[in-house]
């Protein structure tokens, strides 16, 4: 988080890349992963580190949020408002 806090985005999904492996059913890892890619507009593989968030961590609505946000950046709005309904 810091290294991303810092504008060094790409280090940071090194980093997180890092910890998945060592911790692949950490969801928190994936959403912050799914952050350092939006960071660099890299839309698609936001989205799928957000739905893996999702997969492993189905009842955090924050999951839902992030993958309505990307889905708006990509100008898919149906999927997008659907799931910036989950804001906090």
């Amino acid at each position: 988080n810091a290294l991303g806090g810092a504008g060094r985005s790409a280090d940071a999904v090194d980093a997180y890349k890092r910890m998945i492996e060592r911790k692949p059913d950490w969801a928190g890892g994936y959403s912050n992963l799914g952050h350092a890619m939006g960071r660099l507009r890299r839309w698609d593989e936001a989205l799928v580190n957000y739905r893996k968030a999702f997969e492993l961590e189905p009842d955090k609505k924050d999951h839902l949020y992030n993958i309505g946000n990307v889905h708006l950046h990509l100008g898919e709005y149906e999927e997008g408002w659907a799931g910036y309904e989950y804001r906090n």
